[in-house]
């Protein structure tokens, strides 16, 4: 089972090895410019299908490295709330992540190696078909000599190609694997956090008779002032009160 998902990601041997075919000589100019047209045609197919893996694999590569800064901004958000987790979890939510991440540094991988230079290389023609001492003398022969050189390159070239799609291929099974272990991961993560209680400040009385009493006392001393404040105030009230009725009797008594 593991040798399978190891071939499914790549680490297998070469899957698309060089075969090497020889070219017969036409015998008619007419023959030998079909052979031409068609060969060209091949090598058009051939441009067309580099430039299109050459475009996927860029995007791979954008859309890997996006997720990987999501993914760590994700964790880096959520870090607080891991610390109420057991230790079971946080482990498995660790490894879960470290999975992810290397399934999508491996996508990165494979589709950085398409940009390799050295490890991409591709056979072109050479001026020394014309300025050889050896170069053709008649159309035919050097109509045959251009076909026997469009087959070497389109078949070397194809094997190159071959190869970049191969890259191609497990750079998107890596990606897909690592999409699938992202929701895995953050489903895990959501479910944790809704079972993790957070625990809130409390504060410890170490003798609460005591604070009790010293709180009634307190409250007493301080009901006991507001009372007699009140009182005095009425009073107050009362004196002058009794002093306004005077003066309204002196004055009646006048008239």
């Amino acid at each position: 089972m593991f040798k399978r998902y190891l071939e499914y990601i790549g680490f297998t041997e070469n899957e698309y090895p060089y075969h090497k075919e020889q070219y017969k000589p036409a015998t008619t100019t007419d023959a030998a410019r079909l052979y031409l047209d068609y060969l060209d045609k091949l090598a058009k197919a051939h441009a067309e299908r580099t430039q299109t893996i050459e475009t996927k694999v860029s995007q791979i590569i954008g859309q890997s490295s996006t997720v990987i800064s999501i993914t760590s901004l994700f964790i880096s958000l959520f870090a607080e709330r891991f610390s109420g987790l057991n230790l079971y979890v946080s482990t498995f939510l660790l490894i879960l992540f470290i999975i992810l991440f290397l399934h999508f540094i491996l996508a990165i991988h494979y589709a950085i190696k398409l940009h390799l230079i050295n490890k991409s290389r591709y056979m072109y023609g050479s001026t020394s078909t014309v300025t050889s001492e050896k170069r053709a003398s008649t159309l035919l022969k050097f109509m045959n000599g251009e076909i026997d050189d469009s087959v070497k390159m389109i078949n070397f070239n194809a094997n190159a190609t071959n190869k970049m799609a191969s890259n191609l291929v497990y750079a998107s099974r890596c990606f897909r694997l690592g999409i699938w272990f992202l929701a895995v991961l953050t489903i895990s993560v959501l479910l944790s956090i809704a079972v993790v209680k957070k625990s809130s400040p409390s504060i410890t009385i170490s003798n609460i008779k005591d604070l009790n009493e010293k709180s009634v006392r307190d409250l007493q001393i301080k009901t006991d002032t507001e009372v007699k404040q009140l009182k005095m105030q009425v009073d107050s009230l009362r004196g002058q009160l009794k002093k306004a009725m005077e003066k309204k009797e002196q004055l009646l008594q006048k008239h």
